[in-house]
């Protein structure tokens, strides 16, 4: 979870911050702990980027204070359909959080609280043969069908950090 916070070439926020795959427009000005705060809300530019949602942008250094987002309309993550061929199919649909940073002692910005929330859609459809390995050669089968839709909310509150030494 701590990943998608940093600005490493794999994380979210480095994704949603890529002006080349988004768009951005400015929705709100207001003011936050005697600061003033954009809101900037983001969509997808390009067919790749997936998430939609809204910045919470500092004036003064232009730091994040809060990135809300989910997967925009038609959007998902991950998908295998082979329903037809061997009765399974799996797609990731819904996955939305929220990031909020906090300035600590060294003026960086640190992550406060995450949440993350994931969902999937399954589909399982097998039948099942059993045969007997004798001259009589019985038979027993089984069809199943699992359907169902998996959800995930993780959460992650930071109350303090402190520097640990080399010792």
């Amino acid at each position: 979870m701590l990943n998608d916070t940093r600005l490493n070439t794999q994380s979210l926020l480095r994704k949603i911050l890529d002006a080349d795959n988004y768009s951005y427009s400015l929705q709100n000005v207001s003011f936050y702990n005697d600061e003033m705060v954009y809101a900037i809300h983001f969509k997808p530019n390009r067919a790749k980027s997936k998430y939609e949602g809204t910045l919470h942008i500092t004036h003064d250094d232009y730091a994040v204070l809060k990135t809300d987002y989910s997967y925009s309309k038609g959007k998902r993550g991950s998908k295998l359909n082979l329903r037809l061929i061997l009765g399974v199919k799996f797609i990731e649909k819904v996955s939305r959080g929220t990031i909020i940073f906090k300035k600590n002692e060294s003026n960086w910005y640190q992550p406060r609280y995450i949440r993350h929330e994931t969902g999937s859609y399954f589909y399982v459809s097998r039948p099942i043969k059993f045969i007997e390995n004798s001259s009589a050669k019985n038979k027993t089968l089984f069809n199943f069908k699992i359907e169902g839709v998996a959800r995930n909310i993780e959460e992650l509150l930071l109350t303090s950090t402190t520097e640990i030494t080399d010792a």
